[in-house]
């Protein structure tokens, strides 16, 4: 099981530092995976997507849900780390109509 502490002190400190991954998990995750990875003298850059993707546990990487929903909490516990006003929108309309599907 993941350190959720540290993931979550790492997802915390990304959010405050880069303003633009309030906005999109997938650069969220990318820049955890890369600080992990670079700890490790690791270039994520020259990975292949199928070898990072194959072996996430291994190298000590957070599964992608993990981040995303730990990126929920903090942004409910600090407001301030919210994204912009388009993206919470959509992400409430994508959880109304998500929620409507799975209810059907």
């Amino acid at each position: 099981m993941e350190d959720l502490e540290s993931i979550t002190s790492e997802v915390r400190q990304c959010l405050n530092d880069n303003p633009r991954t309030r906005d999109s998990d997938n650069l969220l995750y990318w820049m955890i995976a890369q600080d992990i990875l670079q700890k490790q003298d690791i270039d994520i850059g020259r990975m292949g997507f199928t070898e990072l993707f194959l072996s996430l546990n291994s190298y000590g990487i957070p599964k992608y849900e993990t981040v995303v929903r730990i990126r929920r909490y903090i942004q409910r516990k600090y407001p301030e780390l919210m994204g912009t006003e388009r993206i919470e929108k959509a992400r409430a309309h994508r959880s109304e109509v998500i929620a409507d599907y799975v209810r059907e």
